[in-house]
């Protein structure tokens, strides 16, 4: 009869069946916090055998693995120290490309006693992941961790400074570490040389760059990712060069200051200010006139007691909701850089989905001037900061709040279904609705999803009306009808639901919501 044990290194098999990869996670989420210290090593030394013979099923391991990470090992029962060696040499096996071998590193991390730290600080000085986000998972545990031993991660763990996916995050995390005061003395000090002189050198490669990039626009996406490390490696320099009161560091701060990347002239003029520089102090404050740096601007001011220089409008809750929202349409997930401009078109306090309190509320209006040509849209600040795919300039404020609301809004009570056409109760359900929108006046009625609200059943549907295409989102009496809109950016059946349920949730909480 096969153990649990079993199960799980059958599943870790790349040669396994589907049905027992399913099983895996429950599998180990239940048997890891029970299994002893000898079946754990077992389990580690078949991974580095499976990994060996390139025979390890890669999904099957990441999800052994985060259960590891969510297991609570008993030193009284287990001394965790023991599996320390197994683990480290599994990691050393897997492929550096694994999903799954930064996981290691977490649970080393996580444990947090002196033998798991100088396996972490080893292991990340010597063979990193090359992945950034892996390794900034790793070292999350570090984080939220107050009270270690930190002795036993220094001085090893600066020699990762010489892998560039690992060197960002060391550094942010020794300038964290001495920031909030968990060591007395920078982690970094020792090596301020080699801190200066890799300053130096991220310079003249960022200057390299814009004086190319000036003269012949970016061409290379290999060349536009080394640009982005090194500015993120050049951020945490700079930070640690000034926490440390460097002054040789002083003249590269100005080089830095000099370059056109706001976010690199705000960390310079911070650390020249810091340094006591005049210079510094007035880039600094000027720069809070920059929506895409200004939240980070106002946080180094507060520290260095100089929020009163800064204008007033630029310290406002308008002029904070405006950088919240730039700042997430410069992510890659949306826009990627900030737009071209942005007016402020509503603001009010609403009482909002998922708040205990009356939240204050901002739309603005985007735009972006592109080669392609011109894109505008609105967005929010203040419960959330968020847009859509989906052009919202022709919508009515209310109905703009209402799609965010509704977006937002999450609830067990709240939920879409698909439409069944075996379940004849359902068909009832749909037809008849159907019926009643034909009855409106609306043609080419198209059922796409069942909208539930609180136990309120509602049809969406595309529909024509009028001449125009769009969506009907029609309960048992009333409906809400809404327009694609942009031909290239149409609002979608979801959206539409969206803002139903957005509409349902702002009325019922403020009173004359529609005519504030």
């Amino acid at each position: 009869m096969l153990t649990t044990l079993d199960s799980i290194l059958t599943a870790l098999n790349v040669h396994g069946t589907a049905e027992q990869d399913r099983q895996a996670t429950p599998l180990a989420l239940d048997w890891i916090p029970q299994a002893t210290t000898e079946q754990l090593t077992l389990l580690f030394e078949q991974i580095a055998q499976l990994a060996s013979d390139q025979q390890l099923n890669e999904s099957v391991l990441t999800a052994v693995l985060r259960a590891l990470t969510r297991a609570n090992v008993d030193e009284r029962q287990q001394p965790f120290a023991a599996l320390v060696s197994p683990m480290v040499r599994a990691y050393q096996q897997l492929p550096a490309t694994s999903p799954a071998r930064h996981l290691f590193l977490s649970r080393l991390a996580q444990q947090g006693d002196a033998e798991s730290l100088q396996a972490f600080a080893e292991l990340i000085a010597v063979d990193p992941p090359p992945q950034p986000e892996a390794i900034i998972e790793a070292f999350a545990p570090l984080w939220q961790q107050e009270k270690l031993d930190y002795s036993q991660l220094f001085p090893r763990l600066l020699d990762a400074l010489a892998h560039p996916a690992a060197a960002t995050v060391v550094l942010d995390f020794t300038n964290f570490l001495h920031a909030k005061g968990r060591v007395v003395e920078h982690p970094a000090k020792q090596r301020s040389q080699q801190l200066l002189e890799l300053f130096s050198r991220l310079i003249e490669r960022l200057e390299g760059f814009e004086e190319a990039s000036a003269q012949h626009g970016v061409k290379d996406l290999g060349d536009a990712q080394q640009v982005t490390e090194s500015i993120g490696l050049a951020i945490a320099l700079c930070y640690a060069l000034s926490l440390m009161k460097e002054s040789e560091a002083m003249g590269r701060f100005y080089r830095m200051m000099d370059l056109s990347h706001r976010r690199l002239r705000v960390e310079a003029a911070t650390a020249l200010s810091r340094l006591q520089e005049k210079a510094g102090t007035e880039t600094l404050v000027e720069l809070a006139a920059e929506p895409s740096v200004r939240l980070t601007v106002l946080a180094y001011a507060a520290e260095l007691g100089l929020l009163d220089a800064i204008d007033a409008q630029h310290r406002s809750q308008v002029a904070r909701a405006e950088a919240e929202l730039i700042n997430q349409l410069s992510e890659p997930r949306f826009y990627g850089h900030p737009p071209t401009a942005c007016e402020l078109m509503d603001s009010r306090q609403l009482s909002w989905p998922g708040f205990d309190e009356a939240v204050d509320c901002y739309l603005f209006r985007f735009t972006y001037v592109l080669p392609a040509g011109e894109i505008a849209n609105v967005g929010i600040a203040g419960p959330l900061a968020h847009t859509f795919a989906a052009d919202l300039t022709e919508l009515a404020i209310p109905d703009a709040y209402a799609a965010f609301a509704g977006w937002q809004a999450e609830h067990e009570e709240i939920r879409e279904l698909q439409i069944d056409p075996t379940n004849m109760q359902q068909s009832v359900e749909v037809e008849k609705l159907r019926r009643r929108m034909a009855d409106e006046a609306f043609a080419d009625i198209k059922p796409q999803f069942i909208g539930v609200f609180f136990g309120e059943r509602c049809l969406v549907a595309s529909a024509a009306w009028q001449g125009a295409s769009g969506w009907i989102v029609a309960s048992g009496h009333d409906h809400l009808w809404v327009t694609r809109g942009n031909s290239t950016r149409p609002i979608q059946a979801e959206l539409a639901f969206s803002i139903f349920k957005g509409q349902r949730l702002l009325r019922s909480f403020n009173r004359e919501f529609e005519e504030a």
